[in-house]
């Protein structure tokens, strides 16, 4: 039951994300909003005086990127949801690796966001390269390790439930 529940929250995420015959979806903009405001902090922080307009962010006349509810990390963040809740584990363990797996991958989200703008400002000409490719693929990679580490765990220190069959005992043919 619990598996079923995760796909649909699963599907439910992805509906709400990308909205319905590409238009927006009005109940995730404050997600975008809040991303946005954590961005700009962050920036601030390492010195970079980005301006905010909703959730565009900006250095005028420098560089300028709409932070929408695709970029906001919760997509990888439901993935690595649904993944820890569909795999084996006892109820504890699962909730261990959504209260740390979860965070870990919208911070890294959050660098991906500041790092992008960082670019955007320093290297423009690699931005869209960085974006499209650097940043995705580092972030599917992030959120698949980052669940393979908790299954890990889980399995080692017995809180992982049963395999059908040990990993050990795999073979090829």
């Amino acid at each position: 039951m619990l598996r079923l529940a995760a796909g649909l929250v699963w599907l439910i995420v992805i509906v709400l994300a990308r909205g319905t015959s590409g238009g927006r979806v009005r109940v995730l903009d404050p997600l975008a909003g809040l991303v946005t405001s954590l961005t700009q902090g962050v920036l601030r922080g390492i010195g970079i005086a980005a301006e905010r307009a909703g959730t565009m962010l900006y250095v005028p006349g420098v560089f300028a990127y709409d932070i929408n509810v695709g970029c906001t990390g919760l997509l990888p963040a439901a993935v690595l949801a649904v993944a820890i809740l569909a795999s084996p584990g006892t109820a504890a363990a699962k909730q261990r690796g959504l209260v740390l797996g979860v965070p870990l991958v919208l911070a890294v989200n959050l660098l991906r966001l500041v790092h992008l703008f960082y670019l955007g400002i320093h290297a423009p000409r690699v931005f869209v390269l960085a974006h499209s490719l650097l940043w995705e693929g580092t972030l599917v990679l992030f959120t698949f390790a980052t669940w393979l580490v908790w299954s890990r765990w889980a399995a080692r220190t017995g809180q992982g439930g049963r395999l059908a069959k040990p990993l050990s005992s795999w073979s090829r043919g």
